[in-house]
């Protein structure tokens, strides 16, 4: 009996392709595998870093970094806004300055020149001046107590041709007021055209004792004045 049956190999051992790759190419393989292994990992513990910082490992800029540039750009906006505002407030200060330098450079000849303003309340006694007719001026005889400005209306609308002067025509208006006769025929015509006098043929002393004590001294500064 034969140990060995079977026929005796009969390939070339110095021929690799034979009997396939040794134990060298199989320590290759597993190296690389290992190496490629390796890469990989340590590429995928960057991308985690990368994308726990906010930042993007393929180079681009992540959200949040997009986000701070968009409030960097916002911030600079403001700030040339705010300094517009400042120019803006600067030339309206140098605007000022310019016409106050020209308010100066005024000559003070024509501040002198300039007419000088009517109070309010000059303006309204001359309007009321100009719009009273003579009668209204004497008329204020008998309502209250007169004043300078009064009599000065008295003279100022007095008309011509009157019979006597026109403080004396006052005077006789508190008298036509209450009736007086008069006896100068000229002076009761003229208040025989008027159409509140009534010739209720009263003397002088019956007018005195009938007139209250405003139009009194309203006569007796007449008198003074005549």
């Amino acid at each position: 009996m034969k140990l060995f049956d079977k026929k005796p190999d009969d390939r070339n051992w110095s021929d690799r392709s034979d009997y396939g790759s040794g134990p060298d190419e199989q320590m290759k393989t597993v190296l690389v595998a290992v190496i490629v292994g390796a890469v990989v990992l340590i590429a995928l513990m960057i991308s985690i870093k990368f994308i726990k910082d906010g930042k993007n490992p393929f180079g681009e800029t992540a959200s949040s970094g997009k986000t701070e540039t968009t409030g960097s750009a916002s911030a600079d906006a403001g700030e040339e806004a705010y300094s517009g505002d400042e120019t803006e407030s600067s030339g309206t200060e140098a605007e000022d300055t310019s016409v106050s330098d020209a308010q100066q450079d005024e000559p003070q000849e024509e501040t002198a020149e300039a007419v000088p303003a009517v109070t309010p309340e000059e303006n309204t006694q001359e309007s009321a001046q100009e719009s009273m007719s003579f009668e209204d001026a004497c008329m204020v005889c008998i309502d209250r107590r007169i004043t300078d400005e009064d009599i000065d209306a008295i003279y100022s609308t007095a008309p011509s041709g009157l019979p006597e002067t026109p403080i004396q025509m006052a005077i006789n208006y508190v008298y036509a007021w209450h009736g007086y006769h008069f006896k100068t025929d000229e002076i009761r015509v003229y208040f025989q055209n008027l159409d509140w006098y009534r010739d209720q043929g009263k003397s002088i002393d019956q007018v005195n004792a009938a007139m209250n004590a405003v139009q009194k001294d309203n006569v007796k500064k007449l008198v003074e004045l005549r």
